[in-house]
């Protein structure tokens, strides 16, 4: 899943690089350029801040309550605890995961839907 949501951000970053070309190419006024490459930019880092920060709260989290288990007791209720733990991280990833992918996936039609508007203005 992970690494689907990674394919995805590549592809989306692709898709911004390819749109703001087209900008460019298209001549627009340069202020309609700058506020894309801005907007293209803020997106692209705020997606991915979110992933790493996301990323080493999870491991600092499951660091910290493998450590308070172990420390606790090796019991059978601290094993099953462990696992509990292990599969809701895991679950955790892969919603947040999907969500990235849907967030790249809705800018990239937004942008597109932008040059379509600013090409059928042009004609």
């Amino acid at each position: 899943m992970q690494r689907k949501a990674e394919k995805f951000i590549v592809v989306g970053k692709f898709i911004f690089v390819i749109v703001i070309i087209v900008f460019i190419a298209v001549g627009l006024k340069q202020s309609a350029v700058i506020v894309v490459v801005i907007v293209v930019t803020v997106v692209n880092v705020a997606i991915v801040a979110i992933v790493t920060i996301v990323a080493i709260v999870v491991v600092i989290v499951v660091v910290v309550i493998v450590i308070v288990v172990v420390i606790v007791a090796t019991t059978v209720i601290a094993i099953v605890i462990v696992v509990v733990i292990v599969v809701v991280v895991v679950v955790i990833v892969v919603v947040v995961s999907i969500f990235i992918v849907v967030i790249v996936a809705i800018v990239a039609v937004g942008v597109i839907v932008i040059i379509v508007i600013v090409v059928v203005e042009q004609l």
